[in-house]
């Protein structure tokens, strides 16, 4: 096994994360040699970069002027479209998105969770923590009404297994009973779970009441000494049309509510922000025993994933995406407007 693979074993020894690292989990790392040569490179390379594969011109990195036209060159510099993007994605969105779900979940703010790392959109980032934390042998609990690519991802992709509970009561609200028992199902006691709310493809989303009795359900798992992992897909948050319904992502319930309980956020701006094809979404990690040492670790470590698939994520977009955030004149009107004619 690699050193620096060794170094986070060690940093996360004896966490919920630790417990819940795959074989590739285990093995990955984010090598210090890139980081060491891309910032030698920069200070010393005059026109040709070759640690990051990228040719430059006084200072800018070299493009075609036909692409480059179509952008607001008064607002974007070369830099901002054709560079590569950090790793783990523009450092001032990574901040921005953290600021952002803080303000949309209120109950975040003075709980301890990871800064989100950019992945190449939501199914990216499934992907990622299943190679992170699932593998063959393991078991991942979903609803019955679920979107299909998680099937794809966990079960034929990376091997393990999918079970499934009836979503609904014969009442029509969500089946935490139901989930429950699905867990209490499975061989041993540690256990992955993937609530999707609101929810792909029913678009029914737990009332307060309901979410309570969801974070109640998975605590008195945990106090029973299950090991859980619950993976938030919040593809679709902030669709949320009913005055009873649950108006933030579990994830604000899960992150801090029990040492036995991982909770993982895998959102994205797809949907959020209105940006379909600019494929950037985001890996948030938090448990109530997870130091900043912890979480640090865990974003090393997938960091390593991204490295070892795409290198980096799309960087034009996570530049027009951050520029509207930041200065955009229409940015909260025009969410708004679409939010209303979805009602």
């Amino acid at each position: 096994m690699h050193p620096l693979a060794k170094e986070l074993n060690e940093a996360l020894k004896g966490t919920i994360a630790e417990q819940m690292q795959s074989d590739v989990g285990r093995r990955i790392f984010f090598p210090k040699g890139i980081v060491a040569q891309a910032a030698e490179a920069g200070s010393q390379a005059k026109r040709f970069n070759a640690t990051v594969g990228m040719s430059t011109s006084e200072g800018q990195p070299m493009h075609l002027s036909d692409i480059y036209n179509k952008f607001d060159t008064e607002v974007f510099k070369p830099s901002d479209i054709f560079a590569y993007a950090p790793g783990g994605g523009e450092a001032k969105l990574r901040q921005l998105w953290k600021e952002q779900m803080i303000e949309k979940n209120p109950s975040l703010k003075d709980k301890l969770f990871s800064l989100p790392l950019v992945t190449s959109g939501l199914t990216h980032g499934l992907s990622i923590v299943g190679q992170l934390f699932f593998g063959e042998g393991d078991t991942l609990v979903v609803p019955d009404l679920a979107w299909d690519n998680y099937e794809l991802i966990y079960a034929h992709h990376l091997g393990g297994k999918v079970i499934s509970f009836p979503f609904y009561t014969t009442d029509g609200g969500f089946n935490v009973d139901g989930m429950k028992e699905a867990i209490e199902s499975v061989q041993g006691k540690k256990v992955r779970i993937l609530l999707n709310f609101p929810n792909n493809p029913t678009g029914y989303t737990p009332s307060k009441v309901e979410m309570a009795a969801i974070v109640a359900a998975l605590v008195e798992l945990a106090e029973q000494g299950y090991k859980l992992m619950v993976i938030t897909d919040d593809a679709y948050f902030g669709l949320f049309f009913e005055e009873e319904t649950a108006p933030h992502s579990i994830f604000a319930d899960l992150c801090d509510a029990h040492s036995n309980i991982f909770a993982v956020k895998c959102d994205a701006a797809t949907k959020e922000e209105l940006v379909w094809g600019f494929r950037i979404g985001f890996v948030t990690y938090g448990s109530k025993d997870l130091t900043e040492e912890h979480l640090d670790a865990l974003n090393r470590r997938t960091l390593g994933i991204i490295r070892s698939t795409v290198s980096n994520c799309d960087k034009p977009g996570q530049s027009l995406l951050l520029q509207a955030m930041q200065n955009g004149p229409n940015y909260e009107a025009d969410k708004m407007a679409v939010f209303t004619e979805m009602q």
